[in-house]
């Protein structure tokens, strides 16, 4: 039994070490949005005696939630055909980098060219430069651990599952049905960005536009790479997508 399930027990465990990082660091970084009067009222009703503990905590639950992921990830993976080899090739990386610099390149130009301008919310999260905790978080639990979460595990089994109740006679998943999950995924990638979305800067129609045009769109080629390539290529494009952007908006904005 321990034997079947080494591999996914393997890439379950190299996570651990990125979650725990991701965790502890986008607790910090989602310490430095809150209101500090609304920080002590959440640690005093959670029963916290201090913001490390409370960042202990979230790396420790986010790395048992990666472990989960990541395990059961690497099973349907396998299953769906969506396991590639671990190997990076000349072929995955040129295409994931043209396209995560022409995907990063709309991303720039819808965001600060367009939305920017429009909804001076945007414009005012733009006056701080990026701290080093963001730029941790948005490497790993961004480029890693939302990957493992969005692709590797929820786009595989939503592949499955469509597969074995409507298409079993098939030998293997309908690339139709990849194609649908991954734009259905990349919709759901963006709506779970609105609750931070709505904290940071509220909700209007342009905002909900916004937010769903722009992380839409990295989804949308995180998940093609991962169909194509493998999971390492969609992590790559997805950290690409925010070392470039935070690059611009450092350097730029």
């Amino acid at each position: 039994m321990l034997k079947k399930f080494r591999n996914p027990i393997i890439f379950a465990l190299i996570l651990l070490p990125i979650a725990l990082i991701g965790g502890f660091f986008t607790s910090i970084y989602l310490e430095e949005t809150y209101d500090p009067a609304l920080l002590a009222e959440m640690l005093k009703q959670a029963g916290i005696s201090d913001i490390f503990t409370l960042h202990i905590i979230t790396a420790v639950q986010i790395a048992g939630q990666m472990l989960l992921l990541g395990f059961f990830g690497y099973i349907l993976a396998e299953k769906t055909g969506l396991l590639k080899s671990f190997k990076i090739s000349r072929n995955g990386l040129v295409s994931t980098i043209v396209l995560t610099v022409i995907g990063s390149i709309i991303f720039i130009a819808l965001e600060y060219g367009v939305f920017a301008n429009l909804i001076p919310e945007i414009a005012v999260t733009y006056e701080a430069k990026p701290t080093v905790a963001y730029m941790i978080s948005c490497l790993t639990y961004g480029g890693v651990l939302e990957e493992i979460m969005m692709r590797w595990f929820l786009m595989s089994l939503l592949i499955f599952i469509i597969w074995k109740l409507f298409f079993k006679k098939e030998q293997s998943a309908p690339r139709g049905v990849m194609i649908g999950v991954n734009i259905v995924v990349a919709l759901l990638f963006a709506a779970g960005h609105l609750p931070t979305t709505a904290m940071t800067m509220g909700i209007t129609p342009l905002i909900l536009v916004r937010c769903f045009t722009l992380n839409s769109l990295a989804g949308l080629i995180c998940g093609h790479l991962y169909m194509k390539h493998g999971i390492q290529y969609a992590m790559l494009s997805h950290a690409g997508f925010h070392i470039l952007w935070k690059i611009f908006w450092i350097l730029f904005i």
